[in-house]
């Protein structure tokens, strides 16, 4: 078996198993996230590099996002100054990457993205 089709099977089997565990149970995991947090554990190059580097890197987009999300909160802005506060809080996020441990800035696009995604679910239900 070539190694896309043992990827694609075993990938397969672990989807299906998180899509069930989150949504057949309640255990406050939204399945999008594990598929974001899978992409870019296998981005960064898989192993516990990819590990280290992944979760490294979507600690640093989360923390940015939640001082983005709470500059915004707190000056309840119009649409114009949340955008500047975004766009100065990604220039902060890839600056991060001058540090080689930030160096993997699209785990960090995930972990920011993801972050403001969760946080927007919430706030919409």
């Amino acid at each position: 078996m070539n190694i896309i089709t043992a990827l694609a099977i075993s990938i397969g089997i672990l989807a299906a198993v998180a899509t069930y565990l989150c949504l057949g149970r309640t255990i406050g995991l939204q399945v999008w996230a594990l598929f974001i947090g899978w992409g870019s554990f296998y981005h960064t190059g898989g192993g516990n590099d990819g590990i280290i580097k992944s979760a490294t890197n979507h600690i640093w987009g989360i923390v940015i996002a939640l001082i983005a999300l709470f500059i915004v909160g707190s000056v309840a802005g119009s649409v114009l100054i949340t955008s500047i506060i975004v766009g100065l809080s990604v220039v902060a996020l890839v600056l991060g990457a001058h540090i080689p441990a930030l160096s993997t800035i699209p785990a960090a696009v995930y972990g920011y993205a993801s972050t403001v995604a969760f946080t927007l679910l919430q706030v919409s239900r």
